[in-house]
């Protein structure tokens, strides 16, 4: 019909604007139209409601106030998963709010690019493997593993609010710190079960003993080779060397086991872990990627970002944990209660003043820690474009083209090929032009 009356009204000889406008109208018949169609649709909503209400009508005589349960919790007939995403997503776009959507795809995501790409712990890892498919390999089952590993914790803290939502330990002082949850949770399910308690701790241990010996060893050989030989006139034996890596892990581990007494005093170990490391994995990744995408930025250049990400890093870690010890930060929780607690405790009412509060004149240092490490990209490549001006730019025709972004090198390198070495033999290698 409107085809047809589209065509009806070209051939009197009106043009496409008129007929734009004269679509545009309603007449009666379009309102009739509408109408028809609502009534239909108030039709179908009664019918639907007459029959839910016809078979459910035994079921909710019994149930006082069943309207508003249905209302309020979805008659208690909600699916785990879409309850647990409304407790944790949100969609602000304040970067203050410690976890939304956006700090987690884009904050966390960058800081697991860091995590797996350039981090000297990793890359250790990958250099132990035999070929660059090995790697690879690996990389996709450390992913698969990690994925896992984090929905297992994003599980346990579900199972942790449910159990404790109407006791809550930090309340009654059963437990002085938000990571002494877990393992009370553990006692409390698998107390009367030999071993099962040891089991947990054995694995909590293992664990972090991995994690930490890969770290230390990497300290040391860090330390040996950028710290150590470059000043020293002569090369160390190996028996030199042995010594010296193992009394700078031990040193580390010191150091490491003296600062348990300040790591207490800064929130809980996630936030810790997530807000320290940034400091210098923002800055190192953004130099790998002004190296990769930015490829007209020099050696000077570089450096003077990444000194520049450092120190503003810096600041805003140490400042942000700063106010995290002072208790000038703290972030809304789910409401909790004490009214379901089977055991004795002391009730301690906090007076008002001494609460704590989040402030309102926010500043660069309440940001959510999840967005650091890209905080940290950001400073260094802006810093490093700025300082490119004044430090001049890179000879780009003096670069090797594998050390820019494969994308891009048709782009900066134009004209020339891009050179590969070509395994003939297993004794042989040629050069070839791309």
């Amino acid at each position: 019909q409107l085809l047809s009356k589209m065509s009806s009204n070209l051939a009197e000889g009106l043009s496409v604007q008129d007929v734009s406008r004269l679509l545009q109208r309603f007449g009666l018949a379009d309102y009739l139209v509408f109408c028809g169609m609502l009534l239909v649709c108030i039709g179908i909503g009664i019918l639907f409601g007459w029959k839910d209400h016809t078979k459910h009508a035994r079921r909710q005589s019994l149930r006082r106030g069943s309207e508003a349960l249905d209302y309020l919790v979805g008659g208690r007939r909600m699916k785990i998963f879409p309850v647990a995403m409304s407790l944790v997503a949100s969609f602000n776009l304040d970067p203050t709010e410690r976890t939304t959507i956006w700090a987690i795809f884009f904050g966390g995501g960058s800081f697991w690019i860091a995590k797996n790409s350039i981090h000297q712990m990793m890359i250790q890892r990958y250099l132990s493997l035999p070929s660059l498919a090995d790697a690879r390999k690996a990389l996709i089952l450390f992913t698969i593993g990690m994925i896992c590993l984090m929905m297992t914790c994003f599980y346990n803290g579900l199972l942790i609010y449910a159990t404790f939502h109407d006791c809550d330990p930090l309340t009654t002082k059963l437990a002085k710190e938000k990571d002494q949850l877990l393992p009370i949770l553990v006692m409390k399910v698998f107390g009367d079960y030999p071993g099962m308690a040891g089991l947990f701790i054995s694995g909590i241990f293992s664990a972090s003993l991995s994690s930490l010996s890969t770290g230390l060893n990497s300290l040391a050989a860090v330390v040996l080779e950028d710290f150590v030989k470059p000043f020293l006139g002569f090369d160390l034996t190996e028996r030199q060397t042995r010594y010296l890596m193992r009394g700078t892990v031990l040193l580390f581990g010191v150091i490491a086991v003296a600062l348990v007494m300040v790591v207490e005093k800064l929130g809980t170990v996630l936030q810790l872990s997530m807000s320290l490391v940034p400091i210098s994995l923002g800055p190192l990744l953004g130099v790998f990627l002004m190296g990769m995408l930015l490829p007209w930025i020099n050696a000077k250049s570089a450096l003077a970002g990444t000194c520049t990400g450092l120190l503003t890093m810096s600041y805003i870690v140490i400042r942000a944990q700063i106010s995290i010890a002072m208790k000038e930060i703290s972030h809304p929780i789910k409401p909790l209660s004490v009214a379901g607690c089977t055991y004795a405790f002391t009730n301690i009412t906090k007076p008002l003043d001494e609460t704590n509060h989040i402030p309102t004149d926010k500043s660069i240092h309440h940001v959510s820690f999840l967005f650091y490490t890209l905080i940290g990209v950001f400073s260094t490549c802006v810093s490093g474009i700025i300082y490119s001006f004044i430090f001049g730019r890179q000879n780009i025709s003096e670069m090797d083209p594998l050390l820019v972004a494969p994308f891009l090198r048709s782009a900066v390198f134009p004209k020339r090929p891009t050179p590969i070495t070509a395994v003939v033999h297993s004794f042989e290698k040629v050069d070839t032009k791309l």
